[in-house]
């Protein structure tokens, strides 16, 4: 059994209306797993995450820590550490101070209480600041400093809701590599809620993947982006460009598809027993996997194809090239990601040119919402 066990968890609010928040939920996390709860507003990923604190309680199913069930336990009586957006600090005390109130309210001796409050202060980089208030500190530092009394009773686990998400970006950075370095140090279970996939790839061991109250797709950060089970996976993890056809052909006992999409059959990766021949389908394509040339075969070649280009935008260390397949115009605008020294010489916008991709770094998938 997992560390945390999630089992047929359904959670509805509303009685006269009611509204589905998680349906029919089953997910295990492992112990000193960081795990993130990713997908957009309403998704459920926070309700899942409010239940396993103790702030919901399920409407039906159960849910065990360390194979104890804990439903319908109280949150105090749960033993976890939770940190919020909100960093709910007291603003009339110190920040040691602010540290010490879990461990005053499971009364501590002092000079253990000071003891924990130094090490958990030192471990957040905040040691030098414990006789400031929060008032003196920047957004980044008093989320430390929640982070630090999430931590300072020694919980089974720490709980953390869209944490970073009030912080400016170079800020919230900075504390995904804080949070990195405490769940690699402390060896901790860690479950993470945000609406950023990028934050999700960076910090997850795995992460679990919402839509609609519903899990579409549970996996390693790399398999998300790599294997998407559907194209709402494909679309909410990274950038993706798509073009919607009829699938008419499957081989390989489904680990391969063509597509015809305007005219012309595409091939890449499946998911067995997900699409049917005859039926609709999305190709999906990474900007970094578009090549430029018509390569072997020239542009009747299979997934070959030409293409008007509608924009070019440097990034700095990247360019990113926006192209309008010209055999499949209702496919919308692609974008290709090449590094500068991989422009095609004299490329311009409204200049026609050659693009392919490899049928390994293509997958069709079943149409998601």
């Amino acid at each position: 059994m997992s560390f945390i066990t999630f089992s047929s968890i359904r959670k509805v609010y509303g009685a006269a209306n009611p509204v589905v928040a998680v349906e029919n939920l089953d997910l295990g996390i492992e112990a000193g797993e960081f795990m993130t709860l990713l997908g957009p507003s309403g998704s459920g990923k926070t309700t899942t995450l409010m239940m396993l604190a103790g702030f919901e309680q399920p409407t039906s199913g159960t849910i065990a820590l360390d194979g104890q069930r804990i439903e319908t336990l109280p949150a105090y009586a749960r033993n976890m550490g939770v940190v919020f957006q909100g960093y709910s600090l007291f603003p009339h005390m110190t920040v040691a101070q602010n540290v010490a109130f879990p461990l005053e309210m499971r009364k501590l001796p002092k000079a253990e209480l000071r003891q924990r409050v130094t090490a958990a202060l030192e471990k957040v980089r905040l040691a030098r600041h414990a006789d400031r208030r929060p008032s003196q500190l920047s957004g980044g530092e008093q989320q430390r400093v929640a982070l630090a009394r999430a931590l300072v009773f020694e919980p089974r686990l720490v709980l953390m809701d869209e944490p970073l998400s009030a912080l400016d970006k170079n800020l919230r950075e900075e504390l995904q590599l804080e949070i990195r370095r405490l769940h690699r140090e402390l060896g901790l279970t860690m479950v993470f809620v945000t609406h950023d996939q990028s934050e999700a790839m960076t910090l997850s061991d795995r992460v679990t993947l919402f839509n609609h109250g519903r899990v579409v797709q549970l996996d390693k950060p790399s398999a998300l982006y790599d294997a998407p089970r559907n194209a709402f996976v494909a679309r909410f993890i990274g950038d993706n460009n798509r073009a919607d056809g009829t699938v008419t052909q499957l081989a390989g006992d489904g680990l391969s598809a063509v597509l015809r999409v305007g005219g012309r059959d595409l091939r890449g990766r499946a998911h067995p027993g997900t699409l049917s021949q005859g039926g609709p389908g999305i190709l999906c394509i990474r900007p970094e996997a578009l090549q430029f040339g018509a390569g072997p075969g020239g542009r009747d070649a299979a997934n070959s194809l030409s293409a008007t280009v509608a924009d070019l935008i440097h990034q700095g260390d990247h360019w990113r090239i926006q192209l309008v397949p010209d055999l499949m115009p209702q496919a919308g605008s692609w974008m290709a990601k090449c590094l500068p020294g991989q422009v095609p010489d004299g490329m311009q916008i409204g200049s026609t040119v050659s693009i392919r991709f490899d049928q390994k770094d293509a997958w069709v998938l079943e149409p998601g919402e």
